[in-house]
């Protein structure tokens, strides 16, 4: 049976007046001058938020390892598993925590750290000005420095955008791929966790008659399905193994609305808050408010439904 699960972090947006124009533009780091955020909004502090990435590499980089395969002359790397509880894997991120550290307090006294980031990444997340960021640039433990951008939600007709259906390239082309095994982390603006597509279970076996429109629409088929409909749904997929990941609590997302399909969901706020204001009608948690993250999340891993 294929197993496709989702693991989904949630970016708040920030309010519509923030918004730069409808075409996103990537700033790579360079000169002092190319260094400033999408917002216009400094409130009033004369700071921004940055993203700085460190040379040394991350605890992802260090310990993970490939299992090499050949076939004739093309080479195949196959990821093993990462242990992130391994007793020499939190050493090193107190290391890289330390190392953090360390470029922060020479950049400035006063830069303001919201994030730090050690298993996929070794860097960190800070509001600071202009000037700071432009000095971080040129440290030699400094790898990259990125402003903080606010991007724009872009998505319609999904499947011939990801060119799904391709015969040659598409996933579920000629390589008939379903996923099988496979766990996915999506980055976006929520999660409705009651979506018919994101279930862990399936309705018990029924007669066909009890399987149309007759069964719910009409009198006499609701009086003769009404006993298949009471029986208990079939649990469709296992826990997850290996997995340590959270399901976090927020306004109207209970930690009990992850299952077996949707395994994990997080929510993450600092950044929206030290960027500028929050939409109004923004919900506290990984709850989605305009469907963009429920679409997109089950583009790429939710159940066949009927529409």
């Amino acid at each position: 049976m294929t197993v496709v699960r989702l693991i989904f972090l949630c970016s708040l947006l920030l309010a519509g007046t923030a918004w730069p124009d409808n075409e996103t533009r990537l700033r790579e780091s360079g000169s002092a001058s190319s260094i400033r955020l999408a917002s216009t909004d400094d409130s009033g502090s004369g700071s921004k938020v940055y993203i700085v990435q460190l040379r040394t590499p991350s605890a992802a980089d260090r310990f993970a390892s490939f299992n090499k395969t050949y076939t004739g002359k093309t080479l195949s790397m196959t990821p093993t598993s990462f242990d992130k509880f391994n007793a020499a894997v939190q050493s090193y991120t107190v290391e890289l925590g330390a190392l953090q550290d360390k470029v922060l307090a020479q950049a400035g006294s006063d830069i303001e750290q919201i994030y730090s980031y050690r298993y996929t990444l070794n860097g960190f997340a800070a509001r600071m000005t202009e000037a700071q960021a432009h000095k971080l640039e040129h440290f030699d433990d400094v790898l990259r420095v990125w402003e903080d951008e606010i991007r724009p939600l872009a998505t319609n007709f999904s499947p011939q955008f990801l060119g799904l259906f391709e015969p040659t390239v598409g996933l579920r082309g000629t390589p008939g791929l379903d996923g099988d095994g496979v766990i996915i982390a999506m980055i976006d603006s929520g999660i409705t966790p009651e979506h018919p597509a994101l279930k862990d279970t399936r309705e018990a076996d029924r007669p066909r008659l009890c399987q149309t429109s007759f069964a719910d629409n009409t009198l006499l088929g609701q009086w003769l399905c009404k006993i298949y409909k009471r029986q208990e749904d079939i649990l469709l997929y296992e826990s997850p193994e290996n997995w340590n990941g959270i399901c976090q609590a927020g306004e109207r997302f209970e930690e009990t609305a992850c299952n077996n399909k949707m395994i994990g969901a997080r929510y993450f706020i600092e950044g929206a808050q030290n960027s500028g204001p929050i939409d109004d009608g923004e919900i506290i948690s990984a709850r989605d408010v305009d469907g963009h993250g429920t679409h997109t999340a089950t583009t790429a891993a939710g159940n066949r439904v009927n529409a």
